[in-house]
């Protein structure tokens, strides 16, 4: 009985033995799967960044623009509604310039046909800035020196000149009292000198340079305007030692206790 049981585990054991090496035997060498090539998918063309692009504002409509009125044409220069002025300085009496100014006027429409307007203006300087500020439609009857100062200022230009009783000159008049003892120019010296006004040439520019080439020292000077009874009051008052104004040609001197032209 005891032999029976060996021999049967070793048959057991010969059996197991023989499984383990067919199971070995049937072992079967892992194959490695067919890999298949990554198929890369296709890539689409990067899109365009898109830009933030902001409407344009809407332009304003232009506003409608009226067409201007049109203005009335300026009426011609000499015409009755433009007539050219005639400008004198106020050499005299205003009043005495304005009435034959007029009446050279009325001689000269009758001549061209055209229109003028006298008027006498405050001084000298007025006349010519006068004539400076209206070159197209002002004509003047001004002095020599009026005239160099109208010409550096806007141009002024010398068309004709005045005649006077047959002269086309005039002069410088010195009044002094009948009772003075002013017998030459040098007795002029210290004394007070009425003038008109300082654009006179005959009442003011040539007795200064007539003073000045004499030498005379210690006048002392009175604007009195530009009417000639001015300085004789002046001289008549005492205020006044000479009194200086133009002389016209054919001018009638009054007496009042004066002596003219000593």
């Amino acid at each position: 009985m005891r032999k029976v049981s060996i021999h049967y585990l070793v048959m057991s054991a010969l059996v197991v033995a023989a499984m383990l090496l067919a199971a070995c035997a049937q072992t079967t060498t892992p194959t490695t799967a067919p890999t298949t090539a990554p198929t890369t998918a296709p890539t689409e063309p990067p899109a365009a960044a898109a830009t933030n692009t902001t409407a344009p504002e809407p332009t304003t409509a232009p506003t409608e623009t009226t067409a201007p009125e049109p203005t009335a044409a300026e009426p011609e220069i000499g015409s009755q509604e433009h007539p050219i002025k005639v400008l004198f300085v106020p050499s005299v009496d205003a009043q005495v310039i304005t009435s034959g100014g007029e009446i050279m006027a009325e001689a000269l429409n009758a001549a061209t046909g055209m229109f003028f307007e006298v008027s006498v203006p405050t001084s000298y300087a007025a006349t010519i800035e006068e004539m400076c500020a209206s070159p197209s439609d002002t004509m003047g009857f001004i002095p020599g020196l009026g005239y160099v100062l109208a010409n550096q200022l806007c141009g002024v230009d010398v068309a004709f000149k005045a005649v006077r009783f047959g002269w086309d000159v005039y002069w410088t008049e010195f009044i002094i009292p009948a009772d003075s003892e002013v017998d030459s120019l040098e007795d002029l010296a210290g004394l007070k000198w009425a003038y008109p006004d300082a654009g006179s040439t005959s009442g003011y520019l040539v007795p200064l340079v007539m003073f000045d080439e004499a030498g005379l020292q210690g006048l002392t000077r009175l604007d009195t305007g530009f009417v000639e009874h001015d300085q004789r009051e002046e001289i008549t008052r005492r205020r006044a030692g000479v009194g200086i104004s133009p002389l016209q040609p054919g001018q009638v001197l009054e007496a009042v206790d004066l002596a003219v032209g000593r």
